[in-house]
């Protein structure tokens, strides 16, 4: 059946009132989704998906070619109208989020100067030198240089090269004429939201991710003493906007290429995060979400800044105007499962994957003895150390791979549930429900088994695989001035709510003390396997 020309004649008659409508990009490393809002009854009416390429010039390298994905949401905003059958004339705004710490250097004429370097690219690591070297040293960073940054940005970039301000250094050091040639270093957000307006910008959350702009008014502004320092010119950095500001009216010509009104408005959106925190549905201060895919994080909203240096815990900036997202990222969360699924499967399927949710459910965490250290590609929360790996311990002969499985979704649960452990104590409070998002969710047994290691109501959400999208798309509503972030609670809802097994707490708590004493008698091994030869 077609349901747009359904929703043309029946949902939808031709007597109706004039509706609004906002296109909502989700622009991720894989893919860019969209969705189309119906803003008068919250009603998502369209979605539309375009796959995107990374591409691996050397190893550590991961770029991405900016004009391919501009093209790519495009394509993706004509054929989400095309496939709705909307009025492009009842469209007003574009929102989006993206994915965080790209940089791609643009010139006066707007052209890309290249490639976006994202978020997966390490050419950088250890960069900028001056902050990791020299005495006195804590936990590998210069301790002087490191109380300037803490004091004036909230923060530091890690020696993974990940962070924008170590690719902006990389880029001076081996291609001066690039950094010469540059007008402005824009991040993802900000190159779409230039292609659309011509505009430069960079939303406020992923400013603060720069590591270059200082916090400590109020307001995010670029700090003059942090630049000097690194030898990094001002002009060089677009204008910090709040996520729910407009950046421009669409331009002209692009527009015309979409069939859409040049009045519409383009949102300056925010990073992934940040979006996923409105799109969870937990927008209140205090409220949980956790996201679950290939990594996780927990995530609240706070209405003051909150630091655990030691732990790697921290604040950045919310989308949400004069609050703060208190944030705990893992390195790997589902990624873990699908690999050993994979290994004990050959494939990876739907079927594959109902038949083990089912047989888990059956599996007795009390009394299966089999361990899974989960960090498969090291680990940022709550242990800071790169060296580390996963390991499959007490397998005995007699052990099913539903244990096997069993065991590794528990090592999943219980490395959120280690930091859960200090997430709470800078959050001031126990954490009573957690909104779950993310494709790790659509698993019955994980869910389950997370209520169960934190204590804690899992409520998994029906934008569990669009709330970045959806979060986007609140943002553009609060900046249209059509609603506030509370609009979010009219579309995300509770699918299913996971409470805890009360006789599986102490289990759990048990099990998460001998994964602790586990990877402090094996932390020094970890270093001597997996540390660089040049580093030993």
């Amino acid at each position: 059946m077609d349901y747009s020309v359904f929703y043309l004649l029946v949902a939808r008659p031709p007597w109706c009132l004039q509706l609004t409508f906002l296109i909502a990009l989700d622009i991720g490393t894989s893919s860019v989704k969209s969705i189309l809002l119906r803003v008068e009854n919250a009603e998502i009416v369209g979605k539309f998906i375009q796959p995107l390429r990374v591409i691996y010039p050397k190893t550590g390298w991961a770029e991405q070619d900016p004009y391919e994905l501009f093209e790519r949401i495009t394509v993706t905003i004509n054929n989400l109208l095309n496939s709705t059958r909307v009025n492009p004339s009842e469209v007003i705004g574009v929102s989006m989020d993206a994915q965080m710490l790209g940089v791609v250097p643009v010139s006066r004429d707007g052209e890309a100067l290249y490639n976006i370097l994202t978020w997966l690219d390490v050419r950088s690591a250890g960069e900028p030198r001056e902050l990791f070297t020299g005495f006195p040293k804590v936990s590998g960073y210069n301790l002087l240089k490191l109380i300037k940054f803490l004091r004036i940005t909230g923060g530091a970039p890690s020696r993974t090269g990940k962070d924008p301000l170590s690719k902006i250094i990389w880029l001076k050091k081996n291609m001066p004429e690039i950094y010469e040639k540059t007008w402005k270093f824009l991040n993802v957000n900000g190159f779409i939201a230039y292609k659309l307006t011509g505009n430069p910008v960079i939303n406020a959350d992923e400013a603060h991710l720069t590591w270059l702009a200082d916090i400590r008014r109020g307001k995010l502004e670029w700090s003059n003493p942090i630049l000097k320092d690194l030898g990094l010119n001002i002009e060089k950095l677009p204008v910090i906007k709040a996520p729910a500001e407009v950046a421009g009216n669409i331009r002209g010509d692009i527009a015309k290429e979409l069939g859409l009104s040049e009045n519409v408005k383009v949102v300056v959106g925010s990073g992934d995060v940040a979006a996923t925190a409105i799109g969870s549905g937990a927008v209140e201060d205090y409220e949980t979400h956790l996201y679950l895919g290939t990594s996780d994080w927990l995530a609240s909203h706070l209405p003051f800044r909150k630091l655990d240096i030691f732990h790697a815990i921290g604040t950045i900036v919310s989308a949400i105007p004069g609050k703060y997202l208190l944030i705990a990222e893992q390195e790997c969360g589902c990624v873990a499962l699908d690999y050993i699924i994979n290994l004990l499967y050959g494939e990876r399927d739907k079927k594959i994957y109902d038949e083990v949710d089912r047989n888990i459910g059956g599996v007795d965490p009390a009394s299966n003895k089999v361990f899974f250290l989960p960090w498969m590609f090291g680990e940022r929360v709550p242990i800071d150390d790169p060296y580390v790996r996963g390991v499959l311990y007490n397998v005995s002969l007699s052990d099913t791979r539903y244990q096997i499985l069993e065991a590794i979704m528990e090592g999943i649960a219980l490395n959120i549930k280690w930091a859960q452990v200090f997430f709470e104590k800078l959050l001031g409070r126990s954490i009573q429900r957690i909104n779950i998002v993310g494709g790790g969710a659509l698993w019955n047994s994980l869910c389950q088994i997370i209520a169960d290691a934190t204590g804690a109501e899992v409520w998994r959400m029906n934008t569990l695989q669009e709330a970045s999208a959806v979060g986007a798309a609140v943002i553009g509503v609060k900046a249209l001035n059509l609603g506030g972030f509370e609009y979010v609670k009219r579309i995300a809802k509770p699918l299913t709510v996971f409470k805890p097994r009360e006789n599986l707490i102490g289990v759990f708590d048990k099990k998460l003390k001998l994964i602790i004493e586990l990877y402090k008698a094996n932390k020094k091994h970890f270093r001597k396997l997996n540390k660089p030869s040049e580093e030993h």
